[in-house]
Formats: C-alpha cells, sequence, structure tokens
C-alpha cells in the first residue's frame, strides 16, 4: 500500500510532460502556463505534505488515506475536463492537495514498522524506489497515452490505482488510535505555502514580466518577509510545523540539499527534453516516450540496486554516483544539441537514469541518519517535502531559462536555451557528489561527538 500512493503521486508527478506540447496547442499556452500546470501540483503537494502528517496522527491515518485517494479521483477528473489553461491549473492545486495526504500515511507505517536502522534503511530504500521508477514511468505512459486518447486521457491514468488502493486499505492499513489532542501548526503552514509560493513566482513569471518589474519586487520582498516570519514562528510554536532543532542533526541539511539538487535536476531534465523532442525535432508523443526509454530502464535496474547498496554499504557510493551521472549526461547534451545525432542524445539521457536511479533511494536515509527513531517520521516527510519542492524548481528555472531565450518562438527558446540547461543541471551533478561526501563523513564523525542515533530513546537535541 505504501508504494502504491508513491507509485500513484509519482505518475501524476512526470506523466503530465509528455502532455505539454498538446496542451500548448490546445489553449495557446504559453511556457510559463506550461510551468504552472506543472508546478501548482508540486508547489502545493510538498507545501502541505508535513500538516497532512498532523492531520494524519489528529483523525486516524487510515480515514486520512481514503479522503486523499477520494478527492485525488475527483481533482483528475477535473483536470481532464478542464475547459481552459487556467481551470486546469486550478485544478492541478486541487489535485496536490489531496495527494499531500497520501505521502504522511506511508512514511508513518515504514517507519513503525522497521524499527531497526538497517532494516529501515532497505525498506525506504524501496519504497523511494518505487517513486524513482514511477518518476521514470510517467512519461513512457504520457506518450502512449496522448497521441490516441489526447492530453486529457494522461489525468486519468493513475485513477486505477486510487481505485485500488481505496479497495485494500481496509485490509493494508491497520487502524492506528487517532491522537485528538495533536495540535496543527495552521499559521506555519500559511507562511511556508507562502514562502514556497512566493519563490516559484519571482522565478517563473520573473523570466516573462522582467526581473525587475513592480509585481517580481514586491514579491520578492514578501517572500523574504515571510520566510524570516516563519522561521520565528517555528521557534515559538508549541507544536511547531517543521522542528528546527531537527537540523542539529550534521547530516540533515546536506540530505535535504541533496532532495533537492537530485529531483529538480530530474525534474528538470523531463520538463525541458519532453517539449525539446516533441516541439524542436516534431517528434510525436510515442516517439518521445521511446527515446525516453534509457531513463526508465535504468532507473527501474538501479533504483532496487541502490537501495541494497546503502542499507549494506551506506549511502556515499550511490549518491556520488549519481552525481556522476548527472555530469556526464549534462556534458553529453552540452557537446550535442537538441537537434544532434540521436545515438548521443540517447546516451546522455541513459546518463540521467543512471543518475536518478541511484540518487533517489539513498536520501531518506541521509536525512534520518543520526536522528532518534521518535523522530523519523517527521524527517522523513521533511524528506519528501524536499523532493517535491526541489521538483517545482527544477521546472520553474529550467523553464525560466527556455522563456528567457524565446525572443521569437517557443521552439527559438527551447533550442537557444539547451545549453545553459544542461550547464545548470551538471553544476547539480557536481553538487550532490559534493554533498554526498559532506554528508556521510559528517555522519561517521557525528558518532564520535554523540549526536543521537536511530533506534535510540534520545531527541534530535541529545535529551532523553
Amino acid at each position: 500500500m505504501c508504494c502504491l500512493s508513491q507509485l500513484t503521486i509519482g505518475i501524476d508527478n512526470s506523466i503530465v510532460n509528455l502532455a505539454l506540447p498538446s496542451i500548448r496547442a490546445d489553449f495557446s499556452a504559453s511556457l510559463t502556463e506550461l510551468q504552472w500546470v506543472i508546478d501548482a501540483y508540486q508547489l502545493v503537494l510538498g507545501s502541505l505534505l508535513l500538516l497532512s502528517g498532523a492531520l494524519a496522527d489528529r483523525f486516524g491515518r487510515r480515514r486520512v488515506f481514503v479522503v486523499g485517494l477520494l478527492g485525488f479521483i475527483a481533482a483528475s477528473v477535473l483536470c481532464s475536463a478542464a475547459p481552459t489553461v487556467g481551470t486546469l491549473i486550478a485544478s492541478r492545486v486541487l489535485q496536490g492537495a489531496f495527494g499531500a495526504l497520501l505521502n504522511p500515511v506511508a512514511i508513518s507505517i515504514v517507519a513503525e514498522a522497521y524499527p531497526d536502522p538497517k532494516r529501515r534503511a532497505g525498506a525506504f530504500g524501496a519504497w523511494s524506489s518505487v517513486y524513482g521508477a514511477s518518476l521514470a514511468l510517467g512519461p513512457l505512459l504520457g506518450g502512449v497515452l496522448v497521441g490516441p486518447f489526447g492530453w486529457r486521457a494522461v489525468f486519468l491514468a493513475p485513477l486505477p490505482l486510487c481505485i485500488a488502493a481505496i479497495a485494500a486499505t481496509p485490509v493494508v492499513i491497520p487502524a492506528f488510535a487517532a491522537h485528538r489532542d495533536r495540535r496543527m501548526d495552521i499559521p506555519g503552514q500559511i507562511l511556508a505555502t507562502a514562502a514556497l509560493g512566493t519563490l516559484l513566482f519571482c522565478v517563473i513569471e520573473g523570466a516573462s514580466r522582467g526581473w525587475m518589474a513592480v509585481p517580481l519586487l514586491t514579491s520578492a520582498s514578501l517572500g523574504a518577509v515571510v520566510g524570516v516570519a516563519f522561521i520565528l514562528r517555528e521557534r515559538r510554536a508549541p507544536a511547531p510545523l517543521l522542528e528546527l532543532r531537527l537540523f542539529r542533526s550534521r547530516a540533515l541539511s546536506p540530505g535535504l540539499g541533496i532532495s533537492v539538487i537530485g529531483l529538480a535536476t530530474t525534474a528538470g531534465f523531463l520538463f525541458l527534453t519532453g517539449l525539446q523532442l516533441q516541439v524542436v525535432r516534431g517528434f510525436s508523443p510515442l516517439q518521445t516516450a521511446l527515446c525516453l526509454l534509457p531513463v526508465a530502464a535504468a532507473t527501474i535496474v538501479l533504483a532496487p540496486i541502490a537501495g541494497r547498496l546503502t542499507a549494506q554499504r551506506g549511502p556515499r557510493t550511490p549518491l556520488v554516483t549519481a552525481g556522476i551521472g548527472f555530469m556526464a549526461g549534462s556534458g553529453l547534451l552540452i557537446l550535442s544539441t537538441p537537434t544532434g545525432p540521436l545515438p548521443l542524445l540517447l546516451l546522455a539521457y541513459l546518463c540521467f537514469g543512471i543518475g536518478f536511479g541511484m540518487v533517489n533511494a539513498p536520501i531518506t536515509t541521509v536525512v534520518v541518519a543520526g536522528l532518534p527513531r521518535s523522530r523519523v517520521g517527521v524527517a522523513s516527510a521533511l524528506s519528501s517535502t524536499a523532493r517535491q519542492v526541489g521538483q517545482a524548481v527544477g521546472v520553474a528555472v529550467l523553464g525560466a531559462v527556455a522563456t528567457i531565450a524565446a525572443d521569437g518562438t517557443v521552439q527559438q527558446g527551447l533550442g537557444t536555451s539547451a545549453s545553459t540547461a544542461w550547464t545548470i543541471t551538471g553544476i547539480g551533478g557536481v553538487l550532490i557528489t559534493l554533498l554526498a561526501i559532506a554528508a556521510t563523513t559528517r555522519n561517521r564523525s557525528s558518532a564520535r561527538t554523540g549526536l543521537g542515533h536511530p533506534g535510540t530513546n534520545e531527541d534530535a537535541a541529545g535529551r532523553p
């Protein structure tokens, strides 16, 4: 059930990429609007994950899970029936809100079912591997559906998984007791969502409106104020949305950095590649999906291997391999162009698949390293949040690069922006490698400095 929820969320995250050219054609949508079709979902999903965990504790995991599935089905139908691009974006917001109710249940079940750190690392690896595989499979499924059935069909594709999950929920998910006294940090949630929203607004809209435009400057100023207010709120809240003391774990910040950068690199790559192959090279959705087969194959094969490596030897090897994969893929794409030799592009896509296949599984293990068992669920939810935020940022940044380059047409922008975009993803690979070394080195030193270890009864501050 945990993996099924991940599969649903992951497919919906990536399946839309292959439908973007068709959506653009039907609605005469701009690149900016296409970015919002993706990021409206990512933003809401990522910003509500931590609050959803509190909702699951307060009202019962099974109940919240079923409400999330039913709402996700309804929002998906609205997306499929959207008459305008604005309506589609609004429906994607609803999809993200209900999708956020699914992950915390899976996280808490995995955390409670595997108290042993090594077994938990393997479980989180398998759980994360399913999500990685779903992101790779989404474009393939989208390519198969868009050609014969149109872009509206991609929003209905995850519904059979949702229906199966609803049917299996009473059997699979235990009836955990609800904690009615669990407090929810609503002001913190509002501030967090506003801060993320203003950040993405600046990146996405700045490329088309101009970076010095009054709305952009106002949004940036507001975002800075809201971000500071959020930190001050969380330091004083009796039941904070984000426990800032968790960051005393020396591996947490590098782990979250890897989450954001790794998923930003992958999401930006899928967003830009799907558009380039269809708009610049003139490929059909199915041809585009076939070109992305190396990404899917490498991810599906390597994701479970990365999980096993993490459980047996730690996260450094798969994470460094991932960084090298992203660097190699980016380098090959810089040498080529969107209209370059197809074998070279396919080799580059394979390298990106190696990068993503190796990066996703170890992330949660890095994030929870050095934390007590009582904080594993919270840290895992934070890792999922970082994943979603990273995907939103990746689409926003690479989409902004293409928008800036689109002086004449979208096709021109997608072509001339390629070198800059792939340089950014290559830098992402370098940062993942450096952060992986830093995080795993600090893990070893943390054992000597007395930081809490998973499975102990200490909290992140070292108090019992």
